[in-house]
């Protein structure tokens, strides 16, 4: 995973990660425009191409792309504070 050869914030390894980074996208910190958290919109499996099973990643992390950035109102609200 690209993320994990970056700089290492705090100790953990590739299944803490994977969790962190799902459950960042599920609350919509980590979410693309195109495939919204589900706060935000339900996006049904028809609509979630290509096929899921080829990512690890639940959606909606599994649509996100780092050039997608942060969502900093999502990050507010969840975190209680702003970056």
């Amino acid at each position: 995973m690209q993320l994990q050869k970056k700089e290492k914030i705090f100790k953990s390894n590739k299944n803490e990660i994977s969790g962190i980074l799902n459950i960042l996208g599920i609350c919509g910190v980590l979410a693309s425009d195109e495939f919204p958290c589900y706060e935000d919109e339900f996006v049904d499996e028809y609509r979630r191409s290509p096929v899921e099973h080829k990512n690890d990643f639940d959606y909606p992390i599994n649509r996100w792309r780092a050039s997608d950035g942060i969502n900093y109102k999502k990050f507010e609200k969840v975190f209680g504070y702003e970056l």
